[in-house]
């Protein structure tokens, strides 16, 4: 078996050079693993981080939203309150208005009762007793101006009957 010594240089030296490759490729990989290795626990760390934030982040918003909730059913409440005493309001409004309206047709009806039946009762004969002895207390009681005197008729005295303190003819 020949050997050649050229061709055994050339075998060993491409020997070294693969082995060198794959040292330099091993080192490479060891580093890029080790890297790796340090991003992924970054990334994990990062990524537990981000998964406590957003924990944090959903209970913060479903209090906000119980906040929410609650201050619409407050508001509803306070809308509904608000409606129903403008409602009562307006029905107390409302009845007043009709008691007003009812006093009135009964004040109404009332007067136009008492007219007809003082006209009835001035109508008939009593109601002219009435008036009568209405308008005497008036005529006695509150000062009605008499006549004059030179208007009034001279009183006359019979002739039977003399003057006091003056005789007759024919008398003794």
């Amino acid at each position: 078996m020949p050997t050649d010594p050229q061709g055994r240089d050339r075998v060993l030296d491409a020997l070294t050079e693969s082995t060198k490759a794959q040292t330099l490729a091993a080192r490479r990989i060891d580093s890029l693993e080790h890297k790796f290795e340090t991003l992924e626990s970054t990334l994990n760390t990062r990524m537990e981080h981000l998964e406590l934030q957003m924990g944090s982040m959903n209970a913060h918003l479903d209090n906000l939203v119980r906040g929410v909730e609650t201050t619409n059913r407050l508001l509803q409440d306070a809308n509904d309150a608000a409606k129903a005493e403008a409602d009562r309001k307006l029905k107390l409004e409302e009845d007043e208005r009709k008691h007003r309206m009812e006093l009135e047709k009964d004040q109404r009806e009332t007067y136009k009762k008492i007219g007809t039946e003082l006209w009835v009762m001035f109508k008939q004969p009593l109601g002219f007793l009435v008036a009568a002895i209405v308008a005497w207390i008036l005529y006695a009681y509150f000062g009605v101006p008499t006549l004059k005197p030179e208007l009034q008729a001279p009183e006359l005295q019979a002739p039977e009957q003399p003057a006091p303190g003056v005789q007759a003819p024919g008398s003794p």
